[in-house]
């Protein structure tokens, strides 16, 4: 199974042939566990602590249906989510630098410092 965004589409066509859709197939079930579009085969549980400087915002959505939230006493809120993505949940873990950091799984931690490594390297 593929997943394509169609903006990203610059024409369709149709071919002529036919395939039978899984009887199975099930969208619910399929992204279920995304974080976006792209997803992994396995799911990673992944917790996040965020400062307390934008908890508000994190705790004011609902960012994914796995979510789970906890405050901290010192005003910091961790928010743990089952997912299956990996891309779009690293670009979003960015988008709240420097006021997030990842606590599990390990593989996410070294992924979200690698991509600030290569953002900072072409910053000059």
């Amino acid at each position: 199974m593929e997943t394509f965004a169609l903006s990203r589409c610059r024409s369709l066509a149709g071919t002529g042939q036919h395939f039978p859709s899984p009887v199975a197939f099930d969208p619910k079930t399929f992204f279920k566990d995304a974080f976006g579009i792209s997803q992994a085969d396995q799911p990673w549980s992944v917790r996040l602590l965020f400062a307390r400087e934008v908890a508000t915002y994190i705790r004011e959505r609902t960012w994914h249906s796995s979510q789970q939230l906890r405050q901290r006493r010192d005003g910091t809120l961790e928010i743990r989510i089952q997912t299956s993505s990996r891309k779009e949940l690293t670009r979003w873990i960015l988008s709240w630098m420097p006021h997030v950091r990842v606590l599990a799984p390990r593989q996410l931690q070294e992924r979200v410092r690698e991509r600030m490594r290569e953002g900072l390297a072409h910053c000059g």
